[in-house]
């Protein structure tokens, strides 16, 4: 899979750092991992509606007629105009300045594979794509640097209801880029309640790209490959093959 990424989000944690070694010009063209089969891939010849849902408002998002629409989307709402292409292999996902029906003073865009909306009971027409222990998953990803601008590549689930008040929360970030710093980003794993609540944890890490020669590897320059693997009691993600981060796993516990 190959896109361009773009949403704004603030981060405001501490990270542990490191600097990881990598070959920027790694490719496998066609995704092959030792011990794996090959279930789905999309290279972005076209855009794919069963597989991709595209984010708007009243979906993920607050709908338009919300009072507090701009605050809650942080003033920048996903919206299908921000998905441009595929052209030439290459879905772009930019920011705009200005929304559709100016609710709001900019706009984002994301694709996914579920329907916020229908999560616990998907219509027969999309296909909801559940990545489980066992898997591995990765795309190619060109990561833009602009001031304001965040963009990510993450798994996102909930176990529960959508009306269960005590639902746990798990997110995997495989990246979270910083526009001010040109060859970095951050991954994380979140859990627990819900973000506002307390009990929610997080474990954030950045991590520095350079060249076997020592050089910065700069993100908007290079199409970087993530992937990210998850066993049964371990999560590690990998760019252009070269492992970055691994979180240890305990699937029982209450926590």
């Amino acid at each position: 899979m190959k896109f361009l990424c773009c949403c704004l989000v603030l981060i405001t944690t501490s990270l542990t750092s490191q600097t990881v070694m990598i070959d920027p010009w790694y490719h496998q063209p066609f995704p092959v991992k030792d011990g794996y089969k090959l279930l789905f891939h999309d290279e972005f010849n076209d855009f794919d509606q069963t597989t991709w849902n595209v984010t708007n408002p009243g979906n993920d998002a607050p709908p338009y007629n919300d009072p507090d629409f701009k605050s809650k989307t942080y003033n920048s709402p996903q919206n299908p105009s921000n998905i441009i292409g595929p052209e030439n292999g290459t879905l772009k996902i930019r920011v705009h300045a200005t929304e559709e029906q100016n609710k709001a003073d900019y706009s984002c865009g994301e694709i996914k594979t579920f329907d916020n909306n229908n999560w616990t009971h998907p219509e027969n027409k999309y296909r909801s794509w559940t990545v489980r222990p066992g898997t591995y998953l990765e795309a190619r990803v060109k990561i833009p640097q602009c001031t304001g601008i965040n963009a990510a590549f993450w798994l996102y689930g909930i176990i529960g209801g959508a009306d269960d008040p005590d639902r746990r929360f798990f997110e995997v970030d495989m990246f979270e880029s910083f526009s001010n710093i040109p060859n970095a980003f951050s991954s994380n794993l979140h859990y627990g309640k819900e973000y506002g609540h307390k009990t929610h944890k997080n474990k954030p890490r950045r991590t520095y790209l350079k060249d076997f020669i020592k050089q910065p590897v700069i993100l908007e320059e290079n199409w970087l490959t993530f992937g990210v693997e998850w066993e049964n009691d371990r999560i590690i993600m990998y760019v252009n093959g070269i492992p970055y981060n691994s979180y240890k796993l305990n699937p029982i516990s209450n926590k």
